[in-house]
């Protein structure tokens, strides 16, 4: 691909010159000088400049075009290093997805692929949409991800959210003859008063606790932030915060039950009434090159996600 649809693309995706510039190390004059060029050759305007830097139709046209290009190229080296006999592959996923899944589905894959390298990715789902798009990534498991033409999404499961607390804390803030009953269910207007750590800025799963707030018209207290579900859940047993967590994460905190003391054993409470869910899928790209490897991955991928939706 040409260095200007490369610095295309990457103000497309920035709609902005100086932050296009830094990410393609290169200076905001010669970022502007590729775009200029383009316009020139293709006769017509791919940006709007006022009232603020945006895709112009065309420009849209054009971006979309370059994404298929830059697929097309991704397919070529593909191929050329399946003729190598260099097998890999590239898998999106978020963190804590991936630590319960890979102990017990790597094991099996090895056995019959062990010459295939397989890198991780951990990425919000809407960056790894993009990842797939641009060929960085051959698979991912997304969660309520956009539905797109070019996706293939084979659906896992919906999962629902549970919110997690310390014995600690519990007893602080609850009489110990409820916890039977909040086992139950439990509405986020009882933990109204008690602090909480988040992942920090958008997220699938704070979009949902968002959703459950307004619905309840209650504010959940905000304390610490991490997108580490490990760390979440040691804030939680030190007693400090409770959190907001997908039911996948339920056998990690089974986990922690089985190896401590009641005294640090922390609760899972399901949030009741749930209409709107986590819908996980596994999404790959249409028409796609599958490689017999490609495919065991993603058949074994699929079965053991759905052994682990909750």
């Amino acid at each position: 691909m040409t260095t200007s649809f490369e610095i295309f693309l990457k103000v497309a995706e920035e709609l902005s010159v100086s932050r296009a510039a830094a990410r393609c190390f290169v200076t905001q004059q010669c970022v502007s000088d590729h775009i200029k060029r383009l316009e020139e050759d293709y006769g017509i305007l791919l940006f709007n400049r006022k009232p603020h830097f945006s895709l112009t139709e065309a420009g849209q046209i054009l971006y979309e075009s370059v994404l298929d290009m830059q697929k097309i190229e991704e397919n070529i080296k593909m191929k050329f290093d399946r003729l190598k006999n260099n097998k890999k592959l590239t898998v999106g996923m978020n963190a804590t997805r991936i630590s319960l899944i890979l102990p017990e589905l790597l094991p099996i894959y090895n056995e019959i692929f062990p010459d295939v390298e397989i890198s991780f990715v951990m990425r919000e789902t809407r960056v790894l949409e993009q990842m797939l798009l641009k060929g960085e990534i051959d698979v991912f498991v997304g969660v309520n991800a956009n539905s797109s033409s070019k996706y293939s999404a084979d659906l896992l499961g919906m999962e629902k959210i549970n919110i997690i607390i310390s014995s600690k804390l519990f007893k602080k803030n609850f009489n110990s003859k409820n916890l039977k009953e909040m086992k139950k269910g439990v509405d986020f207007s009882e933990f109204k008063n008690i602090s909480f750590v988040k992942e920090p800025g958008w997220s699938r799963i704070n979009e949902l606790i968002d959703f459950y707030s307004k619905r309840e018209d209650v504010y959940l207290k905000p304390l610490y932030y991490t997108r580490d579900y490990d760390t979440q859940m040691a804030l939680c047993s030190s007693g400090l915060v409770a959190v907001v967590c997908p039911g996948m994460i339920t056998k990690k905190i089974l986990e922690h039950n089985e190896k401590n003391s009641k005294e640090n054993e922390i609760f899972i409470f399901p949030l009741n009434n749930q209409t709107e869910l986590l819908k996980i899928e596994l999404i790959t790209l249409k028409k796609s090159d599958e490689s017999d490897y490609k495919i065991k991955f993603i058949e074994l991928l699929k079965k053991h996600m759905k052994e682990n939706i909750n």
